[in-house]
């Protein structure tokens, strides 16, 4: 969801920004920071259920596989009570999403610009990585943040501005980063093989939707 999102909101918040008459230029780092901080958001909120069936039964409440779960909790508390938290889950994707796609976009953008690099696997795998990096860097303090919010909303300060100030000033700096390495280590992995995935797929996609425009101008 996020990555179909992002380039339509992109393209969209360059177009809003760009005054009348202006030439059509590349986007600008806020540009991508806003667009994939929204797809981000708007893609975890439609799936925030999903997230929530997963927490409860992590947590070791019993359902007989996902299906009940959905069907008992709509059942229990109406099909509202399935975004039950879904606010902390969009403020943290759209930080994370933020600097993990406009991350990839920049960086990819700036390999093509040296005009050393082809839009290839290389490119792909360099700004993956640096997008998996960043991510892990933005998503550490609010992933810390919303454990705490979903332990104890009160205890932890009732928002996700309140909770980051709380750990920042009783454990400071290292307070907010406990935990980075893994969060690195799972988030590092999953962006070079999501995005170098994603490429291919959009390479393959191409190259089959031009190659039935040239069948059907043969027809």
């Amino acid at each position: 969801v996020k990555m179909f999102l992002y380039e339509p909101i992109r393209d969209a918040v360059l177009k809003a920004s760009t005054k009348e008459g202006e030439p059509p230029s590349q986007p600008k780092l806020w540009q991508m920071i806003v667009a994939g901080g929204i797809a981000g958001a708007v893609g975890t909120f439609l799936t925030s259920p999903t997230d929530l069936v997963k927490i409860r039964m992590q947590s070791g409440v019993k359902y007989d596989g996902v299906v009940d779960a959905f069907s008992t909790i709509a059942a229990a508390s109406g099909v509202l009570s399935l975004w039950d938290g879904w606010a902390p889950n969009v403020q943290r994707s759209f930080i994370v999403n933020a600097a993990e796609l406009a991350t990839y976009d920049a960086f990819k953008q700036l390999l093509l610009r040296l005009q050393f690099f082809k839009d290839g696997l290389l490119v792909h795998t360099l700004a993956s990585s640096c997008a998996g990096l960043v991510a892990a860097l933005a998503s550490t303090p609010v992933d810390r943040a919303k454990t705490l919010l979903m332990t104890d909303r009160a205890a932890a300060g009732g928002s996700l501005l309140a909770c980051l100030v709380k750990i920042a000033r009783s454990k400071g700096l290292a307070g907010l980063y406990q935990g980075f390495l893994a969060t690195w280590m799972r988030l590092g992995p999953w962006a070079f093989l999501f995005f170098v995935c994603f490429e291919q797929y959009r390479a393959t996609a191409n190259k089959l939707t031009a190659a039935s425009s040239d069948s059907d101008k043969d027809e």
